[in-house]
């Protein structure tokens, strides 16, 4: 594929634009809003590979996060690579971010997410789950975003789920696939094409809790095929019962790189009355899938009325480009030896 040629390149073995250097991935970020957000969007995904640690990583992010004071997608994209990376140091400013009542709903929606997955990469006895779930759980009561709340409830509970996982009451089960993220909740163990049509029953249950929906979701994922792809768009197009389902819904078609999600994810993007979070992911995945169909509806979208979808579409096409810059080097690679084995 193109990502192992990109790979191989950005690791000095194809003499094609490389990674930002450590140096300018430091630049990008502490600049702040001097810097373009897609300068600063690549710089924050490519930290943790070209920093001397991941401790490095780490608190740069830390310092960087409140410096991205005009762009929305770009301080909750640090709160999410943070709970990635793991660093029990992050936990103060996660919480900081979440309980700030003057931050952006996504900022705090993604802080949130960020504090569950810290959690579960902690090794801190100094983190104590349950009373993170309850603070979590008493915001869920008391704040009158929806979003937020859904997300502290999904939150709460996979950190219980952990907690309990460390008690030997239950057992949490741990993605053998292609996926490395750190996600809300987990999909079923050694599921197969045969365990799709109930996962998709799961996902669309709305009387289930979010998270049990969730296992639904990340079960279709893990398993991937036709069948999976098109129950996740139906439910992204479908559902109406939490934004911050569908939002993770688009999430997922984005790690999924399926063209056959390409339609459903420009439908989520060109609706005007979705929240934009929805609206946000769906552009990222587009940018992932890179079809001409998502690229022409990314187009469309590049100057949105909603600041987030219209920054979310200007990195999701500069990703699409990068990542079709190696299709065609690998187009030219594969060119002679095609020609010399015929």
């Amino acid at each position: 594929m193109a990502h192992a040629a990109a790979e191989q390149a950005e690791k000095g073995s194809v003499g094609l634009p490389a990674a930002p250097t450590w140096e300018e991935v430091q630049i990008a970020l502490l600049a702040g809003e001097a810097s373009p957000v897609v300068v600063r969007y690549r710089a924050l995904f490519h930290a943790k590979q070209v920093a001397p640690s991941p401790a490095d990583a780490g608190e740069l992010l830390e310092r960087s996060l409140r410096l991205q004071s005009d762009s929305v997608l770009l301080r909750h994209e640090v709160a999410y690579v943070l709970g990635q990376l793991g660093r029990p140091s992050a936990v103060p400013l996660m919480r900081a971010v979440l309980m700030d009542e003057a931050e952006d709903e996504i900022v705090r929606h993604e802080a949130a997410e960020a504090l569950a997955a810290l959690s579960q990469r902690s090794q801190s006895p100094d983190f104590d789950s349950r009373m993170m779930a309850s603070e979590l759980e008493a915001l869920a009561a008391q704040t009158a975003s929806i979003s937020l709340r859904h997300t502290c409830e999904l939150a709460a509970a996979g950190l219980l789920m952990g907690d309990a996982d460390d008690s030997g009451a239950s057992k949490i089960p741990v993605c053998v696939c292609q996926y490395t993220s750190k996600d809300p909740a987990p999909g079923l163990v050694n599921a197969t094409d045969v365990d799709v049509p109930a996962a998709a029953a799961i996902l669309a249950d709305v009387t289930l809790p979010l998270y049990e929906r969730y296992k639904g979701m990340f079960t279709l994922r893990n398993v991937g095929g036709e069948m999976a792809v098109k129950a996740l768009a139906g439910m992204l197009l479908a559902d109406t019962t939490s934004a911050v389902l569908r939002h993770e819904v688009a999430f997922v078609l984005g790690q999924m790189e399926d063209e056959a999600a390409a339609e459903a994810l420009a439908q989520a993007l060109a609706r005007p009355e979705e929240h934009g979070m929805v609206r946000h992911e769906a552009a990222i995945a587009l940018g992932a899938i890179g079809t001409p169909i998502a690229e022409m509806s990314l187009r469309e979208h590049l100057h949105d009325s909603d600041k987030l979808v219209a920054e979310s579409c200007e990195v999701a096409l500069a990703t699409a480009a990068y990542w079709r810059a190696w299709e065609e080097l690998e187009a030219r690679i594969k060119g002679p030896q095609a020609s010399l084995d015929s």
